[in-house]
């Protein structure tokens, strides 16, 4: 159970804290640039079970490493002009980019690379990789993400890919256009899940069976979370959530997720959500302990 996002607000870093604390919550991705970084750092410290990756961010935010360093990662609608380096605007931007070739994966690498040492450097134990936006489903940007993490010593990152049996958890009467787009989408890219295992298989690392609830990213309730549970068969699953409080710091940061973190937040501190986990047998494990596949 990973939440992403830790360090965007000290209210989403409040949030994962009471959902780890209700025994839900595993492990969670810290963002390395975010401004409240800090009091991440500080209640991740307070938190020995609580274990932290890096979710690695390179589009929809600001760098870490030199902007000449990485200038193919940068937005070039935006002129810098002495002012901080952005990165694309949107995944949308970014996919083209990455289709087209015109990503270089040495700069992938010294960005991630850069972002994974800054949370070394402030006593993280980074135990995992993911990237914002899932932007590492596609195969020239994983390759290079899963040497960023080699290279600082990282060897298990997110499967961003969900399984069919996941995509359509909310099932009769669950209609929601959002969720209908989304699971369109998410269907189209699963074409890139074999060779990602390969890379990972390739490069030593780990990983899970696959990555469940990103369909439901931004829908998320107890029915659906219940109805996924109810579905998922016998296999290692990272179930990614983003719980949050819709605060006036939330409100200042480039989101689209709002008000469906408070709903996420409810979900996973519910009673409701322990007893149906219990009920299927489910085995609750962080990163750390990810079982190595042959």
């Amino acid at each position: 159970m990973n939440a992403d996002d830790f360090g965007m607000t000290r209210g989403i870093n409040r949030a994962i804290a009471q959902a780890h604390d209700a025994g839900i919550v595993t492990s969670a991705t810290l963002m390395a640039a975010s401004d409240a970084f800090d009091d991440a750092v500080e209640i991740a410290a307070r938190r020995p079970s609580l274990r932290v990756g890096c979710h690695v961010v390179l589009v929809e935010g600001h760098p870490l490493a030199d902007g000449t360093e990485i200038n193919s990662l940068l937005d070039p609608a935006v002129r810098t002009n002495g002012t901080k380096p952005q990165l694309r605007a949107s995944l949308a931007n970014f996919a083209r980019a990455a289709t087209r070739g015109l990503i270089r994966a040495e700069h992938v690498v010294t960005e991630t690379v850069a972002q994974i040492q800054k949370l070394q450097a402030a006593g993280v134990n980074v135990t995992h990789v993911d990237c914002h936006k899932h932007a590492h489903m596609f195969p020239r940007i994983a390759e290079a993400v899963i040497e960023g993490a080699r290279r600082c010593g990282v060897s298990t990152i997110r499967a961003p890919f969900e399984p069919s049996w996941a995509v359509f958890a909310g099932g009769p009467g669950g209609f929601r256009l959002r969720l209908l787009i989304r699971s369109f989408q998410v269907t189209l890219l699963r074409r890139w899940h074999d060779p990602f295992r390969q890379m990972v298989r390739s490069a030593g690392m780990h990983t899970t069976d696959g990555t469940i609830g990103i369909a439901l990213t931004g829908v998320l309730d107890q029915r659906f979370f219940n109805q996924l549970i109810d579905l998922m068969p016998e296999g290692i699953f990272e179930f990614v959530c983003h719980p949050g409080y819709n605060d006036a710091d939330l409100a200042r940061v480039d989101t689209g997720l709002l008000a469906s973190r408070e709903l996420e937040l409810k979900v996973l501190t519910s009673p409701e959500t322990r007893q149906i986990l219990v009920k299927r047998a489910i085995e609750l494990i962080n990163f750390s302990e990810l079982p190595v596949k042959s």
